[in-house]
């Protein structure tokens, strides 16, 4: 359901942040895989990111956030209440019913999910919600759609699922790695210590229907 913003005396105070990336670290690849302004982008496991807010600063005018928690949603509503091109959505990506009723078939040109799987990888069911996941990025997603996910999680565990037999064929990109061929961004340190070091990488997988 869409939310509607209320009057909340915290509303318009919400703080951002980005796990897995922010929109610097990302542009590259958007550019690379030609995630640009024009596009129609959904953002699923939105969160309180400030990624929508940046693509909608480089110039993004059609992007859809989704997350299931309505706190989240209705105060970044808020906090966005003064843009256009941002649309607030409080949903579970995994119920079917609920997704479509609110983003058509064949109707988006990029999904982006740079926590969300790798937040329902430590959830009960997690095969099956993930699965359920990815069925509704390819509904939603057009021929020719992107689906851009980044995660800590390794080559072989992600290519599981995203090549489930469950699945629609979709070719997953995979370059820029001497490892292991998937792209690699050097973590940003979780931390508000300027001198924190950060250790590791996360991986992008770009899937795209041919």
């Amino acid at each position: 359901q869409m939310c509607i913003r209320d009057r909340n005396p915290l509303a318009g105070k919400m703080r951002t942040f980005d796990w897995h990336q922010n929109y610097d670290k990302l542009v590259e690849y958007f550019v690379q895989y030609k995630i640009t302004p024009g596009k129609l982008v959904t953002i699923l496991g939105c969160g309180n990111s400030k990624l929508g807010e940046d693509m909608n600063d480089n110039g993004f005018s059609s992007i859809t956030c989704v997350d299931w928690s309505s706190v989240v949603i209705e105060r970044m509503m808020d906090r966005c209440s003064a843009r256009s091109g941002l649309i607030w959505l409080n949903m579970d990506v995994t119920d079917k019913a609920e997704m479509s009723a609110a983003i058509p078939d064949d109707s988006q040109d990029v999904v982006v999910d740079k926590a969300l799987f790798d937040c329902m990888m430590s959830s009960e069911k997690s095969t099956d919600q993930i699965v359920a996941m990815l069925q509704e990025v390819q509904r939603i997603l057009h021929q020719g759609g992107v689906y851009f996910l980044v995660t800590h999680g390794s080559k072989d565990s992600r290519m599981w699922y995203l090549k489930h037999a469950k699945l629609k064929p979709w070719n997953v990109q995979e370059d820029q790695s001497e490892e292991d061929n998937v792209p690699k961004i050097e973590m940003d340190p979780l931390s508000l210590d300027s001198r924190a070091r950060a250790e590791g990488s996360h991986k992008v997988f770009v899937c795209t229907f041919s």
